[in-house]
């Protein structure tokens, strides 16, 4: 309750990379700045924390907290029951950097051409649909490029697809 660390594992210590002197009992105001100086947004992480004491006691809540480094982990949080009141909060917390990354990589692949790298379909409909409500919103017109390879097909079927494919990742490097 009064957001002091009263117990945690050694797991906990080396996922943060807490030397072990920093987490000594009564020592908490070091500890703390040691986790800050780790995430990616202190003051949003300090914020959460307020939160879960101030706004939400009773609430359980799951986040994520990002770090500099680019670990990524997933934050468990839930009251702290004792005597049908709350003393204060229990914290979990798993590492699914790599989880996140390979959303990233799949995300990337549904949204981007294998060969140019390019946005493909699902990001052109996703961009011409809001533009098209900008424009109504804002009451102002929109635009809409096309290219065309003339011959291309001549490329491949002369040349070969890996010519062609060159031709294709040349004009995507121009436009980009």
């Amino acid at each position: 309750k009064e957001r002091k660390i009263v117990g945690y594992n050694q797991k906990f210590r080396k996922m943060w990379k807490i030397p072990q002197k920093v987490l000594t009992p009564g020592n908490d105001q070091e500890a703390a700045r040691y986790v800050l100086s780790q995430v990616k947004d202190p003051d949003a992480f300090i914020k959460n924390l307020e939160r879960f004491y101030n706004l939400q006691p009773g609430s359980e809540v799951i986040g994520l907290v990002e770090f500099k480094d680019g670990r990524i982990f997933e934050r468990y949080t839930k009251p702290q029951i004792y005597n049908n009141e709350v003393i204060g909060r229990v914290f979990s917390f798993r590492d699914v950097t790599k989880r996140k990354e390979m959303e990233k990589q799949l995300m990337y692949q549904a949204t981007h051409d294998a060969l140019t790298a390019l946005p493909n379909r699902v990001i052109l409909l996703d961009r011409i649909n809001q533009s098209i409500k900008l424009s109504k919103r804002t009451n102002r017109l929109s635009a809409l490029l096309f290219f065309d390879l003339d011959r291309f097909k001549l490329v491949n079927d002369s040349l070969g697809h890996t010519i062609g494919d060159s031709l294709l990742q040349s004009v995507s490097e121009r436009l980009q």
